[in-house]
This record gives C-alpha cells, structure tokens and sequence, in this order.
C-alpha cells in the first residue's frame, strides 16, 4: 500500500474517532455497530464539515476496507460497514461535483499557459527555474509530475518505427520509482501508466540533453522524494505555486492535453495511448501504440499550448537536432 493510502486511511480513522468519543463516549475499536456507522455516515456528509461529497466518500469506503480486513482476518466478527443501506441523493451530489463543465475545469486558458511558461523561464532575476527542463516536458507531453520528474537518462530512448526516428520519453517502473498500488514508492498509477511518449520537436533540445542509454541514475535527482510522504516532482509543484499562486495544479497539464485532442477530433484511443488513461473495452489489450500517430497528437497540443521551444545552453546556438546514439 502507498504511503499516501496509509496516511489517508489514517485521517479517516482519526476522523472517526474523534466522532465517536465526542459524541458517544465510546472508543476503537470495540462499540461500532451499524447504526453508528449509518450514523456517523450522515454525519459526515453534513454541511457542518464544510468536506466535499467526494472526500467525504472516499473516508467512507476506507473505513469499510479496513474494517473487511480486520473481518478477514478474525480480528473482528463482522464488518458495520458493509450492510449500510444506499444513499441515492449522496451518490448523485459525488457525481454533480465531478462533472467538468465549460465553467468547471482544470483546462488551462492561453493567457494563464504563457504566464506560467514566463514564471518558470525566467524569474525577477533572469533566472530560469531549475527544474524548467521538468515543467517542459510535462506541459507538451501531459504526464503525471512524478511520471516526468523520476525519469532516468535511458528512459529518454530512440525508437524506429516505419523507418523513422521518434525521440521519446519512457514511463518505466524502477527501483526508485514504482507503482503506488503495489506498495511501492508512488510515480506509476496503473499499467497503463508504463507507456512511451514520442516528443514534439520543440522538446528534442531537452531529449538530447539527458538522453544516455548506459546511465540508469535520476535524470532529475533534485526532484527526488526526500522523505516518505514526498512524491517526485513535489519541489517543483511546491514552487510553482509560490510563482503563480491562480495556477490550478500540475495534473491540469493532463485535463488541458485531454481537453485539446479530443476537442481537436483526435481519436480517444490515441489519447489514451499518450497519457496512460485506462480504456473501457477489452479489445485495449490487443491495441500497441503507434508511435507516428502519438507524435501527431503531441504535436498538435504543443502547437494548441501556444508556448515557444525552450532554448539551448546559454549561447543560445541554434538546434541541430537530436545526437545520434
């Protein structure tokens, strides 16, 4: 299980804790039954704790989860939990506060993009932000910020296909980076999640850069987790909303790419293919990525984000092109 898992699993019990002795006098792990449970369901979804549905239910199906485990392994005789009946009007509000709207999203204006782009190229002092290189290839290629910032320098890899190079990035598990639902430390959510993402041309400076197919060390070793409850890339996201406070988040580079394509009549499954989405049909599994067809999507959402190709070296020469390896 992810640290973050645990500590979200830990809030929910404190939560509920503290419920039951204020309120009850009682504590845990004995004297819960299921009209607590259906009571302190109500309770939590009430306007009192100004939390949203969502979270509200995700406490609510971690308590459940605990509880089936302390019940499977005899610890407890049931589980309160499980035989709550449902609550309809609750379901649709989670629903009604996800749904994204041309009013509610995450998908970033071009005026917003460009500031960032800005803030992040140079700061007061004309000084470009050290983890630029990061910020870069997740806004053109859409990926999680720890699937960008825990890359290693053979994950950027030359790959022919059809007779022509593609420039790439790697979403690969490592020793350092895993995947989150099997305990490891967190970067990869799903098997999805493991793919390869053809750069647009504009990021070819920053491929050439880091690529070295002999060296498996962090491309990015300042953006590494320093403690157990850090993520890759928590640095840079720390510092990004220090410089643009009205920035939503880094996972909005995912919504916009998302929001781009598929507005832009790129085919779902493409889309899925560049940003490790999960697809809904079983014939998924018999669907490899097709690298040229990526490379178009990526280039058309660079060309979507309004933003300039990122310079190269101090000198400012001009880019020959990707070094042969």
């Amino acid at each position: 299980m992810a640290a973050g898992t645990i500590t979200e699993i830990k809030r929910a019990m404190g939560r509920l804790k503290k419920w039951l002795r204020n309120q009850h006098q009682i504590n845990l792990p004995t004297g819960l039954d299921t009209e607590l449970a259906l009571d302190y369901r109500s309770w939590i979804y009430g306007e009192e704790n100004e939390l949203k549905h969502s979270t509200a239910s995700k406490e609510i199906r971690y308590l459940s989860a605990t509880w089936s485990a302390a019940e499977r392994q005899q610890l407890i005789t049931s589980n309160p939990w499980s035989n709550l009946p449902k609550n309809r009007r609750t379901s649709m509000q989670i629903r009604l506060e996800a749904r994204k709207t041309h009013d509610i999203n995450k998908v970033l204006p071009a005026e917003l993009v460009a500031r960032a782009y800005d803030r992040m190229k140079s700061n007061k002092r004309g000084r470009k932000d050290p983890s630029f290189d990061i910020f870069y290839l997740q806004a053109v290629t859409g990926t999680r910020i720890q699937e960008a910032a825990g890359l290693r320098h053979c994950d950027f890899t030359k790959r022919v296909y059809k007779g022509k190079n593609y420039y790439c990035i790697e979403i690969r598990p490592w020793e350092g980076r895993g995947f989150s639902v099997m305990g490891d430390r967190g970067g990869l959510k799903t098997s999805q999640s493991e793919r390869i993402i053809p750069l647009p041309k504009a990021a070819f400076p920053i491929w050439d850069k880091y690529q070295d197919t002999n060296n498996r060390e962090p491309a990015f070793p300042e953006e590494a987790p320093k403690n157990e409850t850090q993520k890759w890339g928590d640095n840079l996201a720390r510092r990004m909303r220090d410089k643009i406070p009205d920035f939503p988040g880094t996972h909005s580079w995912r919504e916009t790419m998302i929001n781009n394509l598929l507005n832009t009549s790129v085919p779902i499954r493409i889309v899925e293919m560049v940003t490790g989405k999960t697809g809904n049909t079983p014939l998924n599994q018999y669907t490899s990525d097709d690298l040229e067809v990526m490379q178009k999507a990526t280039e058309k959402h660079f060309k979507l984000l309004g933003i300039a190709a990122p310079e190269t070296g101090e000198t400012g020469t001009t880019y020959q092109g990707p070094r042969q390896c």
